[in-house]
C-alpha cells in the first residue's frame, strides 16, 4: 500500500513540472508575440532564448525521469543552480537531446544539435548584450519603405517574422 502511495507522488511531482514548464512556454510565447507586435524584436529575443531553455527542459526531463526528480527536488533541497549546473545547462540539455535523438537517426541527431547549438548562441548574443546586437536592436527595418528607423519605444520589425519562424520551428 505504501509503494502506491509513492507512486503516485511520484506522478504528481512529474504532472507539477510538467504543468510549469508548459505553462511557462505558453506565457513567453504569447509575451514574445505581444513584445513583437509591439516593435520590441531586442526584447523578444532575449525571451526568445529563455524559451529554447523552457522546450529543451521540458524534453530531457520527459526523456530522464530521474532527471525530472532532481528538477522537482531542486526546489526543497535549496539546490536549484547546482542541479541547473549539473543537468540543465544549454551544453548538457543539447547533449542529452542528441544522444536520445541519434538513437533513431545519427545524421539527424547531428544537424539538430548544430541547429540548437547555433540558434541558441545567436539568442545569447542579445541576452548578453553584445555591442553589434544591442546596437541592432535600437534600430528596425523597414522593407516596404527601405528605411532603417531609430527604435526608441518600439517600431515594427521586419525581422520579427525570423524569430516567430524559429519559434515555430522550436515549437513543432
Amino acid at each position: 500500500e505504501s509503494s502506491k502511495d509513492t507512486i503516485k507522488e511520484e506522478f504528481k511531482n512529474y504532472s507539477t513540472v510538467y504543468n510549469t514548464l508548459l505553462t511557462n512556454i505558453s506565457n513567453d510565447c504569447l509575451s514574445i508575440i505581444e513584445l513583437l507586435e509591439n516593435g520590441f524584436e531586442f526584447q523578444a529575443r532575449i525571451l526568445a532564448r529563455n524559451l529554447f531553455e523552457l522546450v529543451y527542459t521540458l524534453l530531457a526531463v520527459i526523456i530522464k525521469k530521474d532527471k525530472c526528480k532532481a528538477y522537482f527536488d531542486s526546489a526543497r533541497l535549496e539546490n536549484g543552480y547546482d542541479i541547473w549546473n549539473k543537468y540543465f545547462r544549454m551544453s548538457k540539455l543539447n547533449e542529452e537531446l542528441y544522444d536520445f535523438e541519434k538513437e533513431d537517426d545519427s545524421e539527424y541527431a547531428e544537424m539538430m544539435k548544430k541547429a540548437r547549438k547555433r540558434i541558441y548562441s545567436e539568442y545569447s548574443s542579445y541576452a548578453h548584450n553584445d555591442f553589434l546586437y544591442s546596437f541592432i536592436g535600437c534600430h528596425s527595418t523597414d522593407k516596404k519603405k527601405d528605411t532603417v528607423n531609430y527604435n526608441l519605444w518600439g517600431n515594427y520589425n521586419f525581422n520579427a517574422k525570423y524569430i516567430l519562424s524559429s519559434i515555430n520551428d522550436l515549437l513543432w
